[in-house]
Formats: C-alpha cells, sequence, structure tokens
C-alpha cells in the first residue's frame, strides 16, 4: 500500500504498515493532512448538518430556548437570579436562586395540572396530595411575592392550619387567607417530581399559558407564613 503522504511524514517508514488511518501521521508541512482524517472531519461535519436539520434538534433547540426565557422571566418577577445552564454546572443547581436564598425550579406545562387553577378560584392557597404522600401547597405568583415581602401570619394560626388540613379538613383559614384542601388518586406526581429531582425548595410553573403558580412543601409555606428568616444552608447541601 503506498501512503498519499509519504514524502509528509516525519515517521515515514516506522509505522507505515500500521498506519492505515493516520493514527501515526507526524506532518512536516502541517497544511497537508492525511486524506483518511480529513474524510472522517468531512463525515462528521455532514452528520452535525444533518442532525440540526432533523426536526427532533429544532424541537429540542426550541424547548431549550423556551425554558431561558421563563427562567429570564421568573428571576425578573421576583428579584432573584437565574442559574447559569439551568442548574447543569456542579454546585449550581435548580434554575432560579430567589432572594431569600431558596433554590427554584421553573417549569411550563402545556397539559394537565389544570385542576389546581380550577381550586384556586376559592382560596389563596390549595392543599394537594396523593394518598400516603405529603402534603404539597400551591398558591399564586403575587400572593407569593406579598409574603415573601414580609406579610407574614401568628405561628399558632398556620400550626392550627396544617393540623385541620392533616385531618381531612376541606378548607381551612388562617387569619384571612382560605386554605383548601384536596386529594387525589393521580395527577401529581409530575409536580413530585420535578421537586425531588433537584432537591428544589420551590417549584414555580405555569399550565396551559395562564398565570404563574408556586409550589412548596409544608417546611416552606410555615417559613413564609410566619416571616421567618430562610435557615443558613450548609455547604454542599
Amino acid at each position: 500500500m503506498t501512503c498519499p503522504v509519504f514524502e509528509n511524514c516525519k515517521a515515514a517508514g516506522k509505522h507505515c504498515p500500521y498506519c492505515i488511518n493516520g493514527s501515526e501521521y507526524r506532518p512536516i508541512d502541517k497544511k497537508v493532512l492525511f486524506p483518511a482524517i480529513v474524510e472522517r472531519a468531512r463525515e462528521r461535519k455532514e452528520a452535525r448538518r444533518e442532525h440540526r436539520a432533523s426536526e427532533s434538534y429544532r424541537i429540542g433547540r426550541r424547548s431549550n430556548q423556551k425554558g431561558k426565557r421563563r427562567e429570564r422571566e421568573v428571576a425578573k418577577l421576583l428579584g432573584g437570579e437565574r442559574v447559569p445552564l439551568s442548574g447543569a454546572l456542579d454546585g449550581h443547581p435548580n434554575d432560579v436562586i430567589l432572594p431569600n436564598g431558596w433554590r427554584t425550579e421553573v417549569k411550563a406545562h402545556h397539559e394537565g395540572l389544570g385542576i389546581l387553577y380550577t381550586w384556586m378560584a376559592d382560596a389563596e392557597v390549595v392543599a394537594f396530595r396523593e394518598p400516603g404522600e405529603p402534603w404539597l401547597f400551591a398558591l399564586t405568583l403575587t400572593r407569593f411575592k406579598l409574603w415573601m415581602d414580609g406579610a407574614g401570619l401568628r405561628r399558632q394560626a398556620v400550626t392550627a392550619a396544617m393540623a385541620a388540613i392533616a385531618r381531612g379538613a376541606a378548607d381551612t383559614k388562617v387569619g384571612n387567607v382560605v386554605i383548601e384542601s384536596h386529594e387525589r388518586k393521580s395527577g401529581f406526581s409530575k409536580i413530585r417530581q420535578w421537586m425531588a429531582a433537584e432537591n428544589a425548595d420551590a417549584l414555580l410553573f405555569k399550565a396551559d399559558r395562564r398565570d404563574w403558580l408556586v409550589v412548596m412543601d409544608e417546611r416552606h409555606l410555615r417559613e413564609i407564613l410566619v416571616s421567618v428568616p430562610p435557615v443558613a444552608r450548609i455547604s454542599g447541601e
């Protein structure tokens, strides 16, 4: 076999019987490339071009851009900070960090979960869960911002409300705030998965292009209702 770049190779004659793919090619003039290497680069470039022209790539790109827009929107609304690369970097989890330090996931969902909006029409807060699972609490972004600004309620009232919810009371009042509780056999696993996957303190999501809702567990709801300053995080938590 004759090497097409024999005269330009520093290792000529040493590895030629085995250098069938250019792995031992050591060019004198670096502008002269090994043909097999050139062909592999051309094939990779063509594969990338075909991938970018595919429908799956366009859908993924639109979804990624949409996610970034939603994260910037939430960060601006709440005065928080968007996490670079949507939390993909080590040490920077989740999508947005709120002013009180909460790590927050941001989701926009086209279908399902709309029942929360229906329940919210008659209550300031909706408590919901699947049988056997801990309660989660949803409230509008407007009310969340109000409470984050310090409009807390008495600790005793919050404790009484949580106890009433645990007993299965459909409607509970904390001061002038109505907390309505609902239990369903299915439909909320997606929310729980979102929160558990990234160990988020809160989840902000909107369904069917409606208003933003904020979802959190009981501990975090108590924190904002009684205006307790956020607990300092342990490094690496």
